[in-house]
């Protein structure tokens, strides 16, 4: 929530970028099936400041919002700390106890995931906002973005922000449901 307030605390611009994402999060499924967006864009070139006021505007809609930047805290790289976050999340807004407190397995931790995801979805729409896959660990799992779901529900929505390389790139090659867009400096 801090880094949210102080990252989007003087944002100015991109209405256009934010345009698109919002309908992409708020509207219908696009024609080609389209459900999420890698924003992929050199250091420096906004994608934080966008993840933070795509976050403030998305809070006063009616969508269950699940946000994480992966370069916040301690643990904040790590894929198994994201897991656990959003199935608590989810199964807060559900009403249930989380069942991934006692899952420790990267494999079982993303089927919670997924299990949570579309039982939520089912309810309203569900939006995943992660800032900076780039910065998470140095696993295959981290690097090539294989702890993100290959099949997504049709009323939820990613989307990611990273810069150029394997992490945007192994998010896109497998999820033909996942879109790209550029951010220029």
């Amino acid at each position: 929530d801090q880094f949210v307030a102080t990252s989007c605390q003087e944002f100015v611009g991109r209405e256009a970028v934010l345009a698109q994402l919002t309908r992409l999060v708020l509207g219908a499924e696009s024609a080609a099936g389209q459900r999420g967006v890698c924003v992929v864009g050199p250091p420096g070139s906004g994608k934080s400041a966008l993840f933070a006021e795509l976050c403030r505007r998305l809070r006063s809609s009616n969508v269950l919002l699940l946000a994480y930047a992966a370069g916040i805290g301690p643990r904040g790289g790590e894929v198994d700390a994201v897991l656990h976050r959003f199935c608590f999340e989810l199964a807060g807004a559900l009403g249930i106890p989380d069942p991934s407190e006692q899952i420790r397995g990267r494999d079982e931790l993303r089927e919670a995931f997924a299990t949570l995801l579309v039982r939520a979805s089912a309810e309203r729409r569900v939006v995943c906002l992660i800032d900076a896959l780039n910065q998470l660990e140095r696993t295959p799992s981290g690097m090539h973005s294989t702890w993100i779901l290959d099949r997504w529900p049709e009323n939820a929505r990613l989307i990611a922000t990273a810069i150029p390389g394997s992490e945007s790139e192994g998010l896109l090659v497998r999820r033909p449901w996942m879109g790209s867009l550029t951010l220029d400096p």
